[in-house]
């Protein structure tokens, strides 16, 4: 089973969701292509998101409302600019990582393997444990 996260960026902001334990991967019939599906058809803001998350969990793993009411785990962390992306990745345990980019930034950085990753507004950016994987701008 592969694990993940959902995450946005809003202004110097990144928010992310805990980690999902479970068929994770991008593929759109796993958990992880429903999880772009959500961050790119349902989150704005921070609300929204935090709600794309609880409909996530009901979604996809089954979680039932009284067990998502209480749900807050949504962290919040600083980032001003692609090095502190790029930071933010290479600090990345979990298999996959979904990250929503709501920002006017277009952020560039090079991975470790040397690729070169240019993430637009609007767009959701992969990252796989050890590197990048791809961006997405439309559901899948």
């Amino acid at each position: 089973m592969t694990r993940g996260t959902l995450n946005i960026i809003l202004g110097n902001e990144i928010y992310s969701s805990v980690e999902f334990n479970g068929n994770m991967n991008p593929n759109s019939d796993m958990y992880g292509g429903v999880g772009i599906n959500y961050l790119l058809k349902y989150t704005k803001d921070k609300k929204s998101f935090h709600n794309a998350i609880k409909k996530f969990l009901q979604d996809t793993f089954g979680v039932g409302a009284e067990d998502v009411t209480n749900f807050d785990g949504v962290e919040e962390d600083t980032l001003e600019n692609s090095e502190d992306l790029k930071n933010f990745c290479d600090s990345i345990t979990s298999d996959y990582t979904y990250i929503l980019n709501k920002t006017k930034k277009i952020f560039k950085f090079q991975d470790n393997e040397g690729t070169s990753v240019i993430f637009p507004p609007n767009t959701v950016l992969v990252w796989e444990f050890e590197g990048y994987y791809g961006i997405f701008d439309q559901p899948i």
